[in-house]
């Protein structure tokens, strides 16, 4: 399993709330088109699914961080 730094914490917090803010970015402008089309589409699958990947792998980068495995305290 790999290692994180814990001095890079606040920079997987920082990336949390900045996908925060894609999110909230694509999530507007998928309510103010009019017309569901491929474009639709790209903002919803390419947009949102990185923002969710992000924060995805912060929260899991920031938990490791949190909660070493017993084998590598001993």
């Amino acid at each position: 399993m790999p290692a994180f730094d814990h001095k890079k914490r606040s920079e997987y917090k920082f990336r949390i709330y900045m996908s925060l803010g894609v999110l909230l970015f694509v999530g507007v402008a998928i309510f103010c088109t009019e017309i569901i089309g491929p474009g639709f589409w790209d903002m919803v699958l390419i947009g949102a699914g990185f923002a969710l990947a992000s924060i995805a792998h912060s929260g899991w980068a920031i938990w490791t961080i949190d909660h070493p495995n017993k084998e590598d305290t001993d």
